[in-house]
């Protein structure tokens, strides 16, 4: 057979083999080949493709075993970043990838004598299309290369007439060669309806594909019965007494976990299944490697994989095979443009590949969970290749590159041609992301002119629009943090997955590594920088130092190091087209917040149109629904469980939910309160708290302790009261030496603590707040007169007999400054910056008194404006001057804050209470969580049932829609895995704060699932600046007197400049100003792409030009996002019917410097600005004045009630709404607005 195969290769330029699994084709031929050349001293160079990485290194392996070479010698391997070759390898295994990029990039197959493409049956795009490259190739300038296609499962026949060759005007298919099936091992097939005696059998459903709970107990009857079967083989074999190997083919990652966690339960705990995962998501070096090794004695190796074990790799020892004959396909919707994992049944190919991993070394079994005449009828031969059903951006740009014809015509001359619908949505999107662009006003359907930028998408082993967001990167000046940024969207993820699932732990573990960046990517980029630099301080000096590290944080250090590699890899690749990190005095340099703001700048130009925003809802009826839901409690302090059964007493079993959340979550249980609809035990917890000032009271005094922020701070009332009783307990204490304590007190119990003033220790009072750890150890404790944390050891602790001391309540209490929060201008993560704080600090100094207005007092913090007076009387509003410059931002109060200023505000309801009604009110305005203590929860062996509980909830879960107009009905779930997966809406402004994903996959026709995610800070105006800075195109929209700007259409444009119709109109963006956006902001956004267009211009690329590039993009983004913009409401703006239409405008609406603007290559074209007409301040006033009129009509009589409102225009005043109604729809109202409408335009 050997000369056989060698004879039929030296005389044929194309040999498609078929061969059984297990045959050795793959090992063994390659080998033959070799042997031969060396021989006859023939030049030999061969190269064996594989579809998976796994496959390619341990074929590769394999094969030097077999030769007794050492890897890298004359055997080697290639796969994405890791390399095992030499001068002296003749033979190399390589992925798809790695030999398509070489055949792109040299346009000749004469680097080798032979190429071999193993396992063609795949049909993924890279195979599809290096087929292609290797048929035009042969023809053109390779034809002496022999060219050999393997595979145990394909249709020889179309791929020998695919590669037919001309023979005397007649064309010859390609011989084929088939390799005889070696009987040595029985393989013994069984379908759902022949496996008899193991209960009743599950029903497969041939419209919904999917693996039921009794499909799963199925599975594990089957397991268990094996043991009978190998009992039986071993008896026959009396050398043998395993327990053999199962391999289980299960459709994805999910359904891998389901079937895992199942039979690990304490159900199947007893049966000695030693279970491992073959997946590409488990990152984990020992994990994947477990899969060769044998397992425990008496243990039965159980393996959970994908379709990675159905080609190329030989798991040892399987006798057994269970399938359940699903697989997960990438499918492309042209209608909706989305890509998504369809489950489907697997193709009968897939079937015959997965039972040849048994019956190698042994005899085997394969189960098949489908009925025979199913597996006969229904499924089909072949499985539909990836260039039919899935996008095909990347395979255009390298038929670009490749430059052999156009797309259309090359991709024609395909094994399977892809459908022109297809072909033409993929080119949209390639000129959505700038890698293609029409030449002039052309628009070309098939085709495009490939740009700088789309060279380099070409290039990299990357997704286009990670590939966009790297070039970004350089040209904003932060290319090494978005290569580690796009590096790391494309391999596995680097936090680790409890059994492949995300918990509450793996979530907070990313959480912390986002640093307030609410980004997935920048929580990742934190974790390798932290990485790199624990590697460079040399506290990670071993393997075994950087696993413990990883574990002990949450991290997979196979991913970092992958991730590692990529981000070589990469660097090395764009250094070949000049894109290098910029050096030199004047490179640019983000620092601190302004660093994540530019990186998510980076993502949002990489993946518009990927904008998402939340979804406006009425104000009132938002605050009325989360009242009616959580009653009095704060929202932002708040989740609600449903499902309880109202037999049950809850507050026996609320130990039990602090005990749950505070594990999960991290925090303490006494910080943890569980509310229930009925009534709680009472407390036996002392109560330590300060007296808070009553409803009645509005100003009071304040001498201020200790500031956090300055929105926050600890304070005393400033009166005599007070301070005597502060030099009273400061005399008693520190008059004679204290009693050490002799037992560990109660927590919450006051005690005396020392502070170190001036040289000498000074005992104040304190209230211990959490053991850290044993007695003579550290203690966490709070000055309850001063309002100051600290940590010290318990034997500094100091007993207080004094009753008087201990009576007096304390004399601290929190304040905060209200309704205002941190801009976003000076810190991005929503903190207060330095600057702020020095100037909060210099108001308080140079005061002669500070008295606060209290607004609301809420869990004892006291919310107030801050009011100081100086030396001349003259008084100075804090929270008003920290808005005026800028350090701070304007916000609504909560809604429990909201109720409690409410009370206070009505003084003729106060003073009409009851003394119990205010006592209780004034009773609500202490914070309780920390004054509950629950009763022991009953043992879990004394209860006689469980309730599965649904939840958390929020009434503050945010509600996201797309901006892009094909999908905004689209209901959007955030990835669990993302940092942004829970969003609560604490903003009653109605900010449009953006979040942008990576990749949005549809899971079914209604739902969107958004994966690696980035929540933008919560700048106004941000997302309509990104997204008229990003689009391919935009036409602004004014309004009807055309005196200021109202909104923007985004997309492609329209497909000529007389029709109205988009190019891409799914994807377009019709976009609101929520901010007054003027013609400067256009200007200075046309400066940007101007910049941004040059710098990506690969001929402009000198170390000089580029940082005066990036020096100019730095100067325009930071103005832009430190601009101060008047807010706007867009529900004011009149209803343009023709909003979303193009070329809304004629050309002598746009003013004249913009009109002609594009360069060739550039792939953001400039914007055409709309003429204003000067602003009548007046008009605009009165029309102002007419809208709300217009929105008062409407309003419900039963909440407005009998209001009274004055018409400005017509000097009318009504009462009631039914009157100004009539008024309004009244001839003379009617002509005076006609009048004044005429006028206005």
């Amino acid at each position: 057979m050997k000369d056989k195969i060698i004879s039929i290769i030296e005389t044929n330029s194309v040999v498609i083999i078929q061969g059984p699994t297990g045959c050795g084709k793959t090992t063994q031929i390659p080998q033959f080949i070799l042997d031969a050349n060396i021989k006859k001293r023939l030049n030999c160079n061969i190269i064996v493709t594989q579809p998976r990485r796994i496959a390619a290194i341990s074929i590769a392996k394999r094969v030097s075993q077999e030769g007794n070479w050492s890897l890298g010698s004359l055997v080697g391997y290639q796969v994405g970043m890791q390399k095992e070759t030499s001068h002296e390898t003749r033979l190399t295994y390589c992925t798809t990838e790695i030999l398509l990029q070489h055949l792109i990039h040299n346009k000749h197959m004469l680097d080798y004598t032979h190429v071999i493409l193993d396992e063609i049956h795949e049909r993924d795009q890279n195979l599809d299309f290096l087929l292609l490259v290797v048929k035009k190739l042969l023809q053109t300038n390779s034809g002496q290369v022999k060219v050999i296609l393997m595979s145990a499962t394909i249709n020889v026949i179309k791929f020998a007439k695919y590669f037919s060759s001309i023979v005397e005007n007649e064309l010859i298919p390609a011989p084929i060669l088939k390799i005889p099936r070696k009987k040595n091992f029985e393989i013994r097939t069984y379908y759902l309806d022949e496996i008899k005696n193991l209960g009743s059998i599950p029903e497969v459903s041939v419209m919904e594909p999917k693996i039921t709970q009794e499909m799963f107990n199925f599975c594990s009857l089957i397991i268990n019965a094996l043991d009978e079967i190998d009992i039986n083989d071993n008896e026959k074999d009396l050398n043998s007494s395993q327990r053999h190997a199962v391999l289980i083919f299960l459709p994805g990652i999910y359904e891998i976990e389901e079937l895992y966690n199942y039979l690990s339960s304490t159900y199947h705990q007893n049966k000695l299944w030693d279970l491992t995962i073959l997946h590409s998501l488990v990152s984990d070096d020992h994990e994947q490697h477990r899969v060769f090794q044998k397992p425990l004695e008496g243990y039965r190796r159980i393996i959970l994989s994908t379709n990675i074990a159905e080609s190329s790799i030989t798991v040892p020892d399987v006798k057994y095979v269970i399938d359940f004959c699903l697989t997960k396909l990438l499918t492309f919707d042209p209608t909706t443009h989305y890509q998504s994992l369809q489950l489907c049944w697997a193709s009968k190919t897939n079937c015959i590949q997965r039972a040849g991993r048994t019956g190698r070394v042994m005899d085997g079994r394969v189960y098949r969970l489908v009925p025979k005449a199913f597996f006969d009828n229904i499924l089909d031969d072949y499985c539909v290749p990836e260039i039919l059903r899935a996008p095909l951006a990347n395979v255009v740009l390298r038929a670009k590159i490749l430059d052999l014809d156009e797309p259309r015509v090359l991709l024609s001359h395909s094994l399977d041609p892809p459908t022109l619908s297809n072909l033409a949505n993929t080119i949209l999107s390639l000129k959505e992301v700038g890698a293609l662009v029409d030449e002039g006003d052309s628009f070309q359907m098939f085709d495009g002119n490939l740009t700088d930028l789309g060279r380099v998408m070409a290039t990299l082993p990357l997704d286009i629009r990670i590939s966009k967001l790297i070039m970004l990167g350089h040209i904003f000046g932060v290319l090494r943090n978005a290569i580690i940024l796009g590096a790391s969207m494309a391999i596995k993820d680097v936090f680790s997955l409890e059994q492949c699932h995300p918990t509450v732990s793996s979530y907070t573990t990313r959480k912390k590594w986002a640093y307030g960046s609410d980004s997935d990517c920048i929580a990742t980029l934190n974790v390798y920088k932290m990485w790199q630099n624990e590697k460079a301080n040399r506290r990670i000096n071993s393997y075994q130092a950087e696993r413990q590290w990883a574990q002990r944080n949450g991290f997979q250090t196979r991913a970092l190091r992958e991730l590692d590699a990529l981000v070589t890899d990469i660097t090395i690749r764009l250094q070949k087209f000049g894109i290098k990190e910029s050096i030199g005095v004047n490179k640019v340099i983000w620092q601190g917040a302004n660093r994540d703001f530019v990186l998510q700048v980076a993502l949002a130009g990489a993946f518009y149109p990927n904008y998402f925003i939340k979804r406006l809802q009425n104000r009132e009826i938002y605050k009325e629904n989360i009242t009616m839901t959580l009653n009095s409690l704060d929202p932002m302090k708040t989740i609600y469980l449903r499902g309880w059964p109202m037999k049950q007493p809850g507050y026996l079993y609320a130990k039990r939910f602090q005990e749950v959340f505070a594990k999960h979550q991290g925090i303490l249980e006494k910080q943890i309160e569980i509310s229930l609809k009925c009534k709680n035990l009472e407390n036996n917890v002392p109560k330590i708290r300060s007296n808070l000032p009553g409803l009645d009271v509005t100003f009071i005094p304040l001498f201020i302790q200790n500031i956090i922020s300055p929105g926050s701070f600890w304070a005393i009332l400033d009166d005599d009261t007070t301070h005597n009783e502060l030099r009273v307990i400061e005399e008693i204490l520190n008059k004679r030496p204290l009693k050490k304590l002799l037992s560990i007190p109660k927590i919450s119990t006051i005690i005396a603590a020392p502070v170190e003033e001036n040289d000498s220790l000074v005992y104040h009072r304190a209230v211990i707040k959490e053991y850290i750890s044993e007695i003579g150890e550290l203690v966490d404790i709070l000055f309850i007169d001063y309002g100051r944390f600290s940590r010290i050891r318990f034997s500094d602790l100091r007993k207080i007999d004094s009753t008087t001391i201990l009576a007096i309540p304390p004399l601290a209490f929190r304040c905060n400054l209200a309704f205002l929060r941190p801009s976003n201008r000076h810190n991005l993560h929503g903190q207060w910056s330095e600057r702020s704080k020095n100037y909060f600090l210099t108001q308080i100094k140079k005061t002669k008194k500070i008295l606060g207005k209290i607004y609301s007092i809420v869990d004892s913090i006291i919310n107030l404006e801050l009011i100081v007076v100086n030396e001349k009387e003259e008084s100075f509003n804090v929270n008003e001057a920290l808005i005026e410059k800028g350090y701070a931002i304007k916000r609504e109060e909560n809604y429990v804050s909201q109720h409690n200023h409410e009370l206070r505000a009505n003084i003729s309801n106060i003073n009409a209470m009851s003394i119990e009604e205010k006592q209780f009110y004034e009773e609500k305005q202490y914070d309780k969580h920390e004054l509950i203590e629950y009763p022991k929860p009953p043992k879990e062996e004394d209860c006689t049932s469980s309730v599965n509980l649904q939840g958390p909830f929020s009434p503050l879960e945010m509600e996201l829609i797309q901006l892009t107009l094909g999908e905004r009905m689209k209901k959007i779930n955030v990835d669990m895995k993302s940092v942004n997966s829970v969003l609560l809406d604490d903003d009653l402004n109605q900010s449009r704060r953006l979040l942008i994903a990576q990749s949005t996959t549809q899971s079914n026709k209604n739902y969107l699932t958004l994966r690696n995610t980035t929540f933008l800070p919560n700048i106004p105006g941000l997302a309509a600046l990104l997204t008229l800075s990003f689009a391919p195109r935009m036409e602004l929209r004014c309004n009807s007197r055309r005196t200021y700007y109202t909104g923007a259409l985004c997309g492609l444009g329209p497909k000529d400049n007389f029709t109205n119709r988009a190019i891409f109109p799914d994807h377009d963006i019709e976009i609101q100003f929520d901010v007054e956006i003027t013609i400067d902001d256009v200007k200075e956004i046309n400066k940007l792409r101007h910049w941004m267009n040059t710098a990506m211009q690969l001929d402009n690329s000198s170390d000089e030009n580029i940082i005066l590039y990036q020096n100019k993009i730095k100067n325009i983004l930071l103005e832009l996002k430190e601009k101060q913009r008047q807010s706007r409401n867009p529900e004011d703006d009149e209803v343009d019917q023709l909003s979303d239409k193009w070329n809304r405008y004629n050309g002598p609406h746009f003013l004249p410097s913009v009109r002609e603007n594009v360069r060739k290559g550039d792939i953001y074209p400039l914007h055409k600005a709309l003429e204003l007409r000067e602003i009548n301040e007046q008009m605009e006033e009165m029309l102002k004045h007419l809208s709300q009129l217009q929105n008062l009509a409407y309003e419900d009589a039963n909440v407005v009630g009998n209001v009274a409102a004055f018409c400005k225009l017509c000097e009318t005043e009504t009462f009631g709404l039914l009157q100004l109604r009539n008024h309004l729809y009244s001839d003379q109202h009617a002509e005076n607005e006609k009048l004044l409408r005429r006028q206005s335009y």
